[in-house]
């Protein structure tokens, strides 16, 4: 019982200082205060992340002070955007948000609509705000929802990540889509002229069909559905990260593309190609480390756990 009350206290917590900082202090204020957040090692359990990441990079051992401050401030950031895409708008993403790469117009248009794959990786929801209030681009999210009922130690948590689909669903100008039966409610959105968001690195279901990668140097697999999808009906891919600069809080988005009449198995080599670059960058910002196993083991995967966790990335995110 003192277990799951400590988890909702340090929800509470973490949240009320979050919500402070952005509403309260100057905004050159705030990522300073995200930094010292971030050193609360309480508040951000990251030991299970840091523990898979030395794991499958071992070359990482002497900075591990640097990288478990880093896997905290980004989670820190990617919740904290939450409460920023709150209160601020086009003036902070000219000055925080660095855009690498674009979409081609007659896509913008949905001529035909792209299909959008990112990774759980940094933080998605200023993405969101660009592609909808900046290009004009309507974005549909495939994600999964937090359950209906969720035990001591994760109600708070669960009742977070449904205010953050609300939020997604506002920023990216399209109600989410839930996973299960997905594939054609994606294929409605693009007919309708929407984007489709996507991010393929979850573990595969048993059940569902999957392709295989290449991750951190090890073959491991994702669910194929969106990527058959993208390459069946011919649609335009575009696949992003967004890097974030520890010293200073600024945000990159990287766009790639587009990619069209790739295969799907070709598609899923370059989504893995861009995540093992970002890996490489920052390997820190990835929030699927607690979960590597699950992609590269034989034994089937349970992969509730690990969508729940960034639901609302957009991350992200995301919606990331």
């Amino acid at each position: 019982m003192i277990k799951p009350l400590l988890k909702e206290l340090r929800h509470v917590l973490l949240h009320t200082l979050l919500a402070v900082t952005v509403w309260v202090l100057p905004h050159n204020l705030h990522f300073r205060a995200f930094r010292l957040i971030a050193r609360l090692r309480w508040l951000i359990p990251v030991q299970t992340g840091l523990s898979s990441m030395l794991k499958h990079l071992p070359e990482l051992q002497p900075y591990r002070h640097s990288i478990t401050l880093g896997h905290a401030l980004h989670q820190i950031v990617d919740q904290a955007d939450y409460y920023l895409t709150h209160k601020y708008g086009n003036n902070w993403l000219k000055q925080n948000l660095q855009i690498e790469g674009r979409i081609l117009s007659a896509h913008l248009a949905g001529k035909p609509a792209p299909v959008l794959l990112t990774p759980h990786y940094g933080q998605g929801f200023w993405a969101l705000y660009y592609f909808r209030h900046v290009l004009g681009l309507p974005v549909a999210w495939l994600h999964l929802p937090p359950p209906a009922v969720s035990q001591l130690g994760q109600k708070l948590a669960s009742r977070h990540g449904r205010k953050r689909i609300r939020r997604v669903e506002m920023l990216a100008g399209c109600r989410p889509i839930p996973t299960g039966g997905s594939i054609q409610a994606m294929q409605s959105c693009l007919q309708q002229g929407n984007a489709v968001l996507a991010m393929p690195d979850v573990p595969p279901a048993p059940s569902r069909s999957h392709l295989p990668i290449s991750l951190v140097g090890r073959q491991a697999a994702i669910p194929a559905g969106t990527l058959q999808m993208a390459a069946r009906e011919r649609a335009p891919v575009y696949m992003y990260t967004v890097y974030l600069d520890r010293s200073t809080g600024k945000r990159k988005l990287k766009l790639n593309g587009p990619y069209i009449g790739l295969s799907a198995e070709d598609l899923a080599a370059k989504f893995a190609e861009m995540l093992n670059t970002a890996l490489s960058t920052d390997p820190a910002a990835w929030h699927l480390w607690p979960w590597i196993e699950l992609f590269l083991g034989s034994e089937p995967a349970n992969k509730q756990g690990a969508t729940q966790h960034c639901s609302g990335q957009g991350s992200n995110r995301q919606g990331k």
